[in-house]
């Protein structure tokens, strides 16, 4: 049986919700790094290799 209309999002919604997931991932992710950065000795050593596990945090 097909779902009402009613309830179904609209494409508006839905991509606004698909760029909020990206965006925010990606903002949690820099935020993690970030703050390892911060607090661990190996400033630079993370924050060079960020961009790799930045992809990898965000895909897994």
């Amino acid at each position: 049986m097909p779902a009402k209309t009613e309830y179904l999002t609209t494409p508006g919604q839905r991509a606004l919700k698909l760029s909020a997931g990206i965006l925010g991932g990606y903002v949690l992710t820099a935020a993690l790094h970030l703050l390892l950065a911060v607090v661990t000795p190996f400033r630079e050593q993370i924050l060079l290799s960020s961009t790799v596990s930045f992809f990898l945090c965000w895909v897994g």
